[in-house]
């Protein structure tokens, strides 16, 4: 009886998604916002589950470092290019991500 319950619970939690992504894709942007949260959330999820950063190699100085550091991750996780530009972007500005250099080349790390 309690994986009937179980199954409803996911039934009725797969529902309401549904419908807030409807309504993010209608223009709300109350659901926009959540929609674009859980998005967040769960690219920070495989960034730590996967202890992505702490797997990347060193990079060279020079350029954009922000942006080097999206373009490998977006190779990495299989994401749109934007999407890391943006969510490392975010994560550096909140200061959980930060970049240490020494003799021309460079490494991310968690703050």
């Amino acid at each position: 009886q309690v994986l009937v319950h179980m199954a409803d619970y996911d039934r009725i939690i797969a529902y309401v998604w549904q419908q807030i992504e409807r309504k993010a894709a209608e223009g709300d942007p109350a659901s926009a916002e959540v929609v674009r949260k859980k998005a967040s959330t769960e690219f920070v999820w495989r960034l730590l589950k996967g202890d992505v950063i702490e797997r990347l190699d060193h990079m060279k100085d020079g350029g954009d470092p922000v942006g080097q550091l999206a373009q490998r991750i977006s190779r990495k996780l299989d994401v749109p290019l934007d999407v890391a530009e943006r969510e490392m972007e975010r994560l550096v500005q909140m200061g959980l991500l930060k970049r240490e250099s020494a003799k021309g080349v460079s490494i991310w790390q968690w703050s």
